[in-house]
């Protein structure tokens, strides 16, 4: 019996299915490789740098400006013009603020007395804001004693909160204490009012206000005995000359007003103790 021969078509058929298989798989990696490699090119230029921005903008920059040199100047003035800050104007000086300050010093006392407030207050003594005769710091001085009397004669600590006619001034209380005796600043015609203040007085400035006072009557009666002592005559020649004797007397002004000053201070300390009214001085 004949043996058919094996046909070799099998065998190519499937060499020739693993060569397609073969070719198809390579292929698909390749893809697979340029899929990727486009990929990683998209990530690279979506992950530029604002260096990188920024040079590639300069770049373009200086390709415009080897074209077109004036754009360079202009950008350039721009940005100085950009960075240059505005300088302000010069205020003009005002002469006439200056003029005007230096007329308005002559009217300063004017002023300062215009300011202060005089209630409608009747009481029995002078306001001293309408003595022209005055010093302009004694009318100042006087017109805070003034005020305090007007403040006392009140009936009521309401009324006195209603019409407010006086309010503490320490500076104003230190030169009524300093000048009580001094009748060149405080005439006789308004002591009695600057003892209104003097009899408030209380604590130290009180204290002070009678020490002060004793030693102006010391002071006063050390002089009194100089002027005494001075007046006596003064053997100047032996007994038997024939030459006239001088006689040395001291000046009178100033142991008159020493006098002045003792009876102040005396009154002052009577009245601190309570043995006289101030309007009886």
């Amino acid at each position: 019996m004949a043996v058919a021969p094996i046909s070799d078509q099998p065998q190519s058929l499937k060499k020739d299915k693993k060569n397609k298989n073969s070719e198809s798989a390579a292929a698909s990696v390749t893809e697979k490789k340029k899929q990727k490699k486009r990929r990683n090119e998209d990530d690279d230029s979506q992950l530029v740098t604002p260096v990188d921005a920024h040079d590639e903008r300069s770049r373009k920059r200086k390709k415009v400006e080897q074209k077109d040199p004036s754009t360079n100047d202009a950008d350039e003035d721009n940005d100085n013009t950009d960075l240059a800050k505005p300088k302000r104007p010069k205020r003009p000086k005002d002469k006439t603020a200056k003029a005007l300050a230096k007329n308005s010093t002559d009217d300063t006392s004017v002023s300062i007395l215009e300011k202060i407030h005089i209630a409608d207050i009747s009481v029995p003594y002078t306001n001293p804001l309408t003595d022209t005769s005055l010093p302009e710091l004694s009318r100042r001085g006087l017109a805070y004693a003034y005020q305090y009397a007007q403040h006392i004669s009140l009936p009521s600590d309401a009324a006195r909160r209603a019409q407010q006619p006086w309010k503490f001034n320490k500076g104003r209380q230190n030169w009524i204490i300093r000048n009580v005796t001094e009748p060149s600043v405080i005439p006789d015609g308004y002591l009695a009012l600057a003892m209104v203040y003097i009899e408030s007085i209380m604590g130290g400035a009180r204290d002070a206000l009678r020490k002060t006072c004793k030693t102006t009557k010391k002071r006063a009666k050390a002089a009194a005995k100089e002027q005494v002592e001075a007046a006596q005559p003064k053997a100047t020649e032996p007994e038997g000359s024939s030459a006239p004797k001088q006689v040395a007397f001291a000046p009178a002004e100033r142991p008159i007003l020493d006098e002045e000053k003792r009876k102040r201070a005396k009154k002052i300390l009577r009245v601190l103790k309570g043995k006289v009214q101030p309007q009886d001085v």
